[in-house]
């Protein structure tokens, strides 16, 4: 037996929280032979929740996000811009959210520069009550591809959600 399901897409009312800015600490591993990591990084990305999966489900939301990165290790920064599809669940004391987004990638070393492109999918959760302040806690995997070769990474993000 088949059984097909569809959800509505139903716009977010006027009155509720839409929107999150996050700021925080961010740590890059560059999982290609002999990558290393960037200690040094910050981040910050903006989202808004803009429709409800169903008319009853205040809490099951998508919408679209946007998310800076810049990173520092012995000479090399990187600078990274993604932007893609957001999916949450508010929830009381934790609100999970998962994003696939395109990405762009600026790198720069003494004497020269590269620029790469590719996919960032990612996971987190906001934590804490009420509609404050809450800590963020997220990892996101790059597949990028520069000069017919691809190059993965981690980011771990740990930081503050208003």
């Amino acid at each position: 037996m088949l059984v097909l399901s569809v959800a509505a897409v139903v716009p977010v009312g006027a009155q509720e929280k839409i929107s999150t800015i996050a700021i925080g600490y961010s740590l890059a591993v560059y999982l290609e032979t002999g990558g290393g990591v960037a200690p040094f990084g910050i981040s910050l990305s903006a989202s808004s929740a803009t429709h409800r999966l169903s008319a009853s489900s205040a809490t099951h939301r998508i919408g679209f996000e946007g998310d800076f990165a810049f990173h520092r290790d012995e000479g090399l920064r990187t600078v990274t811009a993604a932007a893609g599809p957001r999916w949450e669940n508010r929830g009381v004391m934790a609100s999970p959210f998962v994003h696939v987004m395109l990405l762009l990638r600026h790198d720069t070393f003494p004497g020269a520069s590269n620029a790469s492109g590719g996919t960032m999918v990612g996971f987190g959760a906001d934590m804490g009550r009420g509609e404050g302040a809450r800590l963020r806690l997220a990892m996101d995997a790059q597949l990028l591809f520069r000069s017919g070769q691809f190059f993965e990474v981690l980011r771990w993000t740990a930081g503050v959600a208003f």
